[in-house]
């Protein structure tokens, strides 16, 4: 039997973009394009894994794209992300990604280890 695939149905775009309407984040616009990797943050479950991260402790920080680069499934199923030793280690809150909030402006946000595995 034959299954028809589904074209994308926004062709002429390669990103996302999503409006937080709650109260306490008014106005920020998650968009993700070219190096930026958008995470759900839609859902409530998943806000309590990214936060706010100061211009100083991003410095002390990996992006989370350089800890897509070095971590494997293989990795994770093995939990070689716990051990400090291995070069899969992710710090609780130890990745960050900036968040376009639209007018030029970006908040650099610092994401769980969970949030990263997530991701991975």
């Amino acid at each position: 039997m034959w299954f028809p695939l589904k074209e994308h149905e926004i062709a002429n775009t390669d990103y996302i973009t999503i409006i937080v309407s709650k109260p306490k984040y008014p106005g920020i616009r998650i968009t993700t394009n070219g190096n930026q990797l958008v995470s759900l943050y839609a859902e409530a479950r998943f806000r309590q894994h990214i936060k706010r991260a100061a211009t100083e402790e991003i410095e002390h920080m990996e992006h989370l794209v350089d800890v897509l680069l070095r971590v494997t499934q293989q990795y994770i199923v093995y939990r070689r992300y716990n051990d400090p030793d291995h070069q899969a280690y992710i710090p609780d809150f130890g990745a960050y990604i900036i968040y376009d909030a639209g007018n030029g402006k970006q908040i650099p946000m610092k994401m769980s280890r969970q949030m990263v595995l997530f991701n991975v």
